[in-house]
């Protein structure tokens, strides 16, 4: 059983592992409410506001440089992007056939940096993609194919 570093935070349990800062003094965090893991932000001083309703897991959040979005990704694969003004979200990548996306993480304004994790037995492929907005593009940065001993 795998098992989660938590606290209880203003009445909301939260992951540890899931927790993104941004410039504009904002905290992006994935708590625990009700059957599934869902997208807060907390500016500090009110409460926490609910930014994702999905049905699946809400992960890995990361905070754009400017503060405006959140990238993040889901329990099924997919890779996410959210306005935090607007609170929607799109998907910029769906789960794909023996793999899925992981731990995005903000390079500048315009470029996400990501995993690509591909399970084909017996081997194990975790690549690191970027992913520019203004195009809609993706492209491989480093392939890393066979065992993956972390």
């Amino acid at each position: 059983m795998k098992r989660h570093r938590a606290i209880l935070f203003l009445g909301i349990f939260i992951g540890f592992a899931a927790v993104a800062t941004g410039s504009a003094g904002k905290l992006v965090f994935s708590a625990h409410r009700g059957s599934s893991w869902q997208l807060f932000v907390w500016d500090g001083q009110t409460q926490p506001v609910q930014l994702t309703s999905l049905r699946l897991d809400s992960r890995t959040p990361s905070i754009s440089p400017d503060s405006s979005r959140v990238a993040f990704t889901t329990s099924d694969g997919a890779l996410w992007l959210l306005g935090l003004e607007s609170r929607s979200a799109r998907k910029l990548g769906e789960r794909f056939s023996g793999g899925s996306y992981g731990y995005p993480t903000w390079i500048n304004q315009d470029l996400l940096a990501y995993t690509v994790y591909t399970v084909t037995p017996p081997t194990e492929d975790s690549d690191i993609y970027a992913y520019s907005i203004s195009e809609g593009k993706q492209r491989a940065v480093v392939r890393h194919t066979g065992s993956q001993d972390y």
